[in-house]
């Protein structure tokens, strides 16, 4: 593994991620949320930087993974792990969390469609950046 492009490639997909989140979250799902209000803890946004370092820690475990999956470094095989990690991450813990907490069904396939495309956008990003230089 080349530490430097690790780095560089970790450090572009966090920010992918936080950006996806921020739309999705923050714009496309809020009504969602607020409707929801009951179910969220009051201090939650007190507690915001927690997800910023499990952000960070999944970002460097997708990467590191990504390091040891990639041969060819190609846009295909960079599909083909994100939907490895779709069904291992995405579905996995999408499901549970309807299992666990009362939220509507549509709510869960937007979790999973919207999460899936984040983590395909982020293999993608994996794959751009850490290519070596030609």
């Amino acid at each position: 593994m080349n530490i430097k492009r690790y780095l560089l490639a970790s450090a572009a997909v966090f920010i992918l991620f936080q950006i996806t989140g921020y739309i999705v979250h923050g714009l496309l799902l809020m009504k969602t949320y607020e409707s929801l209000s009951a179910l969220w803890r009051p201090d939650m946004m007190s507690l915001m930087w927690m997800m910023h370092i499990t952000g960070a820690v999944y970002t460097l475990t997708f990467m590191y993974i990504y390091t040891r999956w990639r041969r060819t470094g190609n846009i295909a095989e960079a599909l083909a792990y994100g939907a490895v990690i779709a069904l291992f991450m995405n579905l996995t813990g999408v499901v549970n969390q309807h299992v666990v907490f009362p939220v509507p069904l549509a709510l869960t396939v937007q979790w999973l469609v919207y999460g899936s495309v984040e983590i395909f956008l982020g293999a993608i990003v994996a794959a751009l950046v850490y290519r070596p230089k030609a």
